[in-house]
């Protein structure tokens, strides 16, 4: 979700308006594309099926990229150490762009909206750091990065490896 891709982001036949229409959806979506899977070059999402082996050679989650670049990261890291991003086409997210902002009244919105803009930047700063970017590249799509070549660098645990740690001051 979130990434302008036609093969992440499922055009709907309709508006959904209830959950019981999704229910279906959801029924009709998984039989058509049972089965069915697509590389990837990079992760966006909040939700992902890891196989031990990843964590075992990669780590988990940095996070000094506390909420956004988490993703993107996380399967720069992997591919470095020789797995593939496969994405579920049976699967999906229901995804109502918004909706953590359209309930609010329009200062605290718009405060929201700026902070979150904050720590895109401050942790696309971070990403472009950490994987030799040109410090001066703007963020735009990241579907304009050129994700092979940050993938290309030999793996090494030094870099590579994030060590569990405490989480719990993320939670609120």
């Amino acid at each position: 979700m979130d990434n302008e891709r036609e093969t992440h982001n499922i055009k709907l036949p309709s508006p959904i308006v209830s959950y019981e229409q999704l229910a279906v959806f959801a029924e009709e979506h998984a039989s058509r594309f049972h089965g069915q899977f697509l590389t990837d070059d990079y992760l966006t999402g909040d939700a992902f099926l890891v196989a031990r082996s990843v964590l075992d050679k990669i780590g988990t989650l940095d996070p000094m990229f506390f909420g956004y670049f988490t993703d993107h990261d996380f399967g720069v890291r992997a591919r470095i150490a020789g797995f593939k991003l496969v994405l579920a086409r049976a699967a999906f997210v229901f995804h109502k762009r918004d909706a953590n902002f359209t309930y609010l009244p329009e200062q605290l919105r718009n405060q929201k909206a700026v902070l979150r803009w904050m720590r895109i930047f401050e942790n696309w700063a971070r990403f472009k750091l950490k994987y030799g970017l040109a410090v001066d590249q703007p963020y735009t799509s990241l579907n304009n990065l050129n994700w092979d070549a940050l993938c290309k660098r030999p793996f090494s645990p030094e870099t590579c490896y994030v060590s569990p740690g405490d989480y719990s001051k993320y939670f609120r």
